[in-house]
């Protein structure tokens, strides 16, 4: 019988949630300094870095990341 470990996958997924969100986030605002070209340029959807809209996607970033690495190491069980 196979039994989850949560305490992995929690502790996993964390992890894998934080690396992410810090990629999606450095990406926004790395986009945010691109020169810009046109009125809609895609530099202004991210412009300031602070914005709102970009802690929505390092928020799902996290969540996505989180949940993904989280359930695969807990159903790995204890190796």
């Amino acid at each position: 019988m196979m039994y989850l470990n949560l305490k992995k996958g929690m502790v996993v997924g964390f992890i894998a949630g934080l690396i992410g969100a810090v990629i999606v986030l450095g990406m926004c605002v790395w986009a945010s300094t691109w020169p810009t070209v046109t009125e809609v340029s895609l530099r202004w959807a991210f412009r300031p870095w602070w914005r709102g809209s970009n802690w929505l996607e390092v928020i799902g970033a996290f969540i996505l990341f989180g949940l993904s690495f989280g359930v695969l190491a807990a159903l790995r069980g204890d190796t």
